[in-house]
């Protein structure tokens, strides 16, 4: 098998480890009630998968680790004192709603756990949208919506008063209200370099999306490199870049279409940000884009054909360096499956997108 081919499963590994040290540092700053409720989000997604494959007669997939990463997803977009049922309908969602309606795994439209959050935060915006302090350690059992003591997030804060608070230190390990494990700046930038060598998320649209929302808010804002850190740092920005715009199932699979997808996604951010003031707007963004990227993947295929028609001139020139046939990209997903010794390589189908015939 080529180097450059990764398996779902090396992927799915791969999210989990950053998402498992996400959720180590979580409890470290939020105590024993952020462990209750990633546990509980794990744990529901797992067990509502297993009953729907059950329901629709397929089978379950024992190196499957999307529901898990879900469940650890959406926990980690929450506040610490997100009552625990809240977290549960946000997993019932994802799951039942945003997964297996479409189709199940491999075939989902919209990121789940994204879907899910905008579908929560609209319905019980007071639960999900009021965040406790760093180290202000919840217990397990009260009613952390009427005992504790909740503030908005720094993100919104930015966006009332049109000023950064706490410093530059705080921002860049996430010292700040907000969800309890998206704002770990150096961490989840260290994240994201190992998910881009590991060839697990896009490096192309991973850097376009940085790159065009950090140099915008930096020429908007007056060239403020602390208010520019604040974008990056609150939001959920680059959590959301990583774990929701990245996402293997949701995102093209030519490297042009993720350019243009990566620019897509960091425009609607600039809008839902700049325009309609809303507090994690990557990932209305995300929401919005994704039956974007499908399209974009359908035209790729039929530029491929004009192309392959073309013998000479700038459009072979075009050919060679971005030959849109996915039997030839290098981010296409592979499972192989072994049988009596034999490999079988299958390539996922995703979208049910169809391919142009080798002439």
């Amino acid at each position: 098998m080529s180097k450059n081919v990764k398996t779902e499963s090396s992927i799915q590994t791969d999210m989990l480890i950053v998402l498992i040290v996400l959720s180590a540092i979580a409890v470290y700053y939020y105590g024993t009630r952020a462990f209750a409720v990633l546990t509980l989000s794990s744990a529901v997604c797992i067990v509502t998968d297993v009953l729907c494959l059950k329901v629709r007669h397929k089978a379950v997939e024992k190196n499957d680790l999307s529901s898990l990463v879900t469940g650890l997803v959406i926990g980690l977009m929450m506040s610490a004192a997100v009552p625990y049922y809240v977290v549960v309908i946000a997993d019932l969602f994802a799951v039942v709603i945003a997964k297996h309606a479409f189709g199940g795994h491999g075939h989902e439209i919209f990121n789940s756990a994204a879907a899910a959050f905008l579908f929560v935060s609209m319905c019980f915006s007071n639960a999900v949208l009021m965040y406790p302090k760093p180290f202000d350690h919840l217990a397990l059992n009260s009613d952390t919506l009427s005992e504790a003591v909740l503030y908005q997030s720094m993100t919104k804060t930015v966006i009332l008063t049109d000023a950064t608070a706490g410093s530059v230190m705080d921002m860049l390990i996430g010292k700040f209200c907000g969800p309890m494990g998206t704002g770990f700046t150096v961490i989840l930038m260290t994240a994201a370099a190992f998910l881009m060598i590991r060839r697990s998320i896009s490096a192309i649209s991973f850097c376009t999306q940085a790159a065009v929302i950090a140099v915008f808010t930096y020429i908007y804002n007056g060239f403020s490199f602390k208010y520019t850190l604040s974008v990056l740092s609150g939001g959920m920005f680059i959590f959301g870049i990583i774990f929701l715009s990245c996402d293997y199932r949701n995102i093209p699979k030519t490297k042009s279409s993720r350019l243009i997808y990566g620019i897509i996604v960091a425009v609607l951010t600039i809008v839902f940000r700049v325009y309609a003031e809303a507090e994690n707007a990557i990932v209305y963004a995300v929401v919005i884009a994704a039956p974007l990227g499908i399209e974009l993947d359908r035209k790729a295929i039929s530029f491929a054909e004009i192309l392959s028609k073309e013998r000479s001139g700038i459009f072979s020139k075009l050919k060679r360096r971005f030959d849109k046939n996915l039997n030839h990209v290098d981010e296409t997903l592979t499972l192989i499956n072994g049988s009596d010794n034999v490999e079988r390589s299958d390539k996922i189908t995703i979208h049910k997108r169809s391919e142009p015939k080798d002439e």
